[in-house]
């Protein structure tokens, strides 16, 4: 199954492999179990268990394989998905100086 990364919640069998396209920024996490992940063109595989997080540093295929029934997240990196960061939201509402007018005293 190859799916584009965004936020997910996915609940893979023992032995079954999900693949997606990553980004720099992009995160897997473990909720439960235990997987094996690889991403095209990084040399390091990595084991992820309950409670672990990778954060991917390239742009690549990604492919997960589950060793047991295991339940991972999938999230983009902040900022790349529909909804704006926090930060560009902040940035959005920050309070504005009122300067007082050229005749008025501060």
């Amino acid at each position: 199954m190859l799916n584009k990364l965004s936020y997910q919640r996915i609940l893979l069998e023992a032995g079954k492999t999900l693949a997606f396209a990553t980004a720099p920024g992009g995160r897997l996490r473990v909720v439960d179990g235990t997987v094996w992940a690889t991403t095209s063109g990084c040399l390091d595989d990595v084991w992820l268990h309950s409670g672990d997080e990778y954060r991917f540093g390239r742009s690549g295929l990604t492919v997960i394989e589950s060793t047991r029934r295991s339940v991972v997240e999938l999230a983009p990196r902040i900022g790349s998905g529909r909804m704006p960061s926090i930060a560009s939201f902040v940035q959005r509402f920050r309070p504005v100086r009122n300067e007082p007018d050229r005749g008025e005293k501060a």
